[in-house]
């Protein structure tokens, strides 16, 4: 029971790292994705260990990494917003330099 209280700690101190970061590097996130999973699948197997232990204990820190795994979940979807409206700005650019070559070549023509 408390080597699951310590790895929720741990999960709850890289949360909040993770939330303090500038920008979030794709390694680092990935691996706080793969150490949640691990816990939470450590969890629901140990639920019947936790029926019987005292989960007044465990509550808060689970409710404090769900409001954290919302922050996190909430700057990726924003962050994935920015890099879409990026690509499509690249694709915008990058029609009006096909158009903008091909108006050149057929000006370079005529000059020919």
């Amino acid at each position: 029971m408390y080597a699951i209280i310590q790895e929720i700690d741990s999960l709850l101190a890289a949360s909040r790292d993770l939330l303090d970061a500038d920008e979030f590097d794709v390694d680092r996130l990935e691996a706080w994705g793969a150490e949640r999973n691990a816990i939470f699948c450590r969890l629901i197997e140990g639920n019947a260990a936790l029926a019987s232990a005292d989960t007044g204990i465990m509550a808060p820190e689970i409710h404090e990494l769900l409001e954290l795994d919302g922050k996190i979940c909430a700057r990726i979807v924003e962050k994935q917003r920015r890099i879409a409206a990026q690509i499509a700005t690249a694709r915008k650019f990058r029609e009006g330099l096909s158009s903008a070559t091909c108006h050149a070549a057929q000006l370079l023509q005529r000059f020919a």
